[in-house]
C-alpha cells in the first residue's frame, strides 16, 4: 500500500526495489484511496484533500502525505510504475512468449502510462 500520510520518497524507492526483486508479471504503484464509507476514510480524514468522488480512481492521490505534495506523490508513483516496467522491458528475453506478448499489449494498448511505455519500447529497440 502506498500513498499513506507517512509516505516518503525513500519508502517508495524501497517498495519499487522489492517489487523488482520479487519480479511479478505486473506491478502498479497506486495511491491509497479510502472511500467515505470506510474505516480508512475516518482514519485518514485530516489528510484527505480531495472530495470530488469522480477522481477517486486509484490513480490520482487524494491523501496529502506529511512531507510531500499530492503532485509530488503522483509523479513519484508514475515514476515507480514506469521504472518497474522499464525493468521488465529490459528483461523481455527471459519472459516466455505468451507473457511477453501479453505484457507488451497491456503496456502499449491499455495502460494509463501507455504513451510513456511505447516511447520506452521504441528506445530499447533502437539501442
Amino acid at each position: 500500500m502506498v500513498g499513506t500520510p507517512d509516505e516518503t520518497p525513500e519508502n517508495l524507492r524501497a517498495t519499487l526495489e522489492l517489487a523488482k526483486f520479487y519480479d511479478p508479471d505486473m506491478a502498479f504503484f497506486l495511491p491509497l484511496t479510502p472511500w467515505p464509507y470506510t474505516p480508512l476514510y475516518q482514519r485518514y480524514r485530516e489528510y484527505i484533500e480531495v472530495h470530488d468522488w469522480s477522481i477517486y480512481n486509484l490513480v490520482e492521490p487524494i491523501i496529502r502525505p506529511k512531507i510531500l505534495s499530492r503532485e509530488e506523490l503522483r509523479r513519484l508513483l508514475f515514476s515507480c510504475t514506469a521504472e518497474f516496467f522499464k525493468h521488465k522491458l529490459l528483461n523481455l528475453k527471459r519472459i516466455i512468449p505468451f507473457k511477453r506478448n501479453f505484457l507488451l499489449r497491456v503496456l502499449v494498448e491499455r495502460f494509463y502510462l501507455s504513451k510513456e511505455m511505447l516511447m520506452a519500447i521504441r528506445a530499447l529497440k533502437n539501442s
